[in-house]
């Protein structure tokens, strides 16, 4: 068996302001377009993540909700870990590994999150540089049955995919 990850970078948010804090920004109307047409066409691809860890930032809780919701998916199924917000690959690692102590650990998972950790981890797993603009998702398959065995040797790059685009490569 295998396990499949569905990386997603945050939908175009508003601008930085000092009156707000980073957390808090909202995805604008791009992002809210965006956010509809990735799960749109996540679906025509018959994504269907067990388990959607999502950052708890408003542009991430967001997208991951309408994502979700195109999707067909339960919004219970959406996690919200505090430490997704400022993580770094490793820390995708460690939450990924913690899905194997569930009594039946999920075979396809999302993340999303933002970037540079989103591109950082999809271009590790590729073993190439990747930039993630908003709103895409990259499918990656490992040849493991398990979360905690997950790494670049065992990875395959399936596509990426981006919501005003097609494939960029397969």
């Amino acid at each position: 068996m295998s396990k499949t990850l569905y990386l997603v970078r945050h939908a175009h948010t508003e601008s930085h302001s000092m009156a707000k804090p980073d957390f808090e920004r909202e995805l604008d109307n791009q992002g809210l377009q965006e956010a509809e047409k990735i799960g749109e066409k996540l679906k025509r691809l018959k994504v269907n993540p067990q388990v959607i860890l999502a950052s708890p930032a408003f542009r991430t809780t967001k997208t991951a909700k309408l994502i979700a919701n195109k999707l067909d998916i339960n919004p219970a199924a959406i996690i919200y870990p505090e430490g997704l917000y400022h993580a770094d690959p490793g820390t995708y690692l460690e939450y990924l590994a913690d899905l194997d102590a569930e009594n039946q650990p999920p075979v396809s998972v999302m993340i999303v999150g933002h970037n540079p950790t989103v591109s950082d981890a999809a271009g590790m797993f590729a073993n190439r540089e990747m930039d993630m603009p908003t709103g895409t998702c990259i499918k990656i398959t490992f040849n493991t049955d398990s979360w905690a065995e997950v790494k670049p040797a065992n990875a395959t790059t399936e596509w990426f995919e981006q919501p005003n685009k097609g494939w960029l490569w397969s």
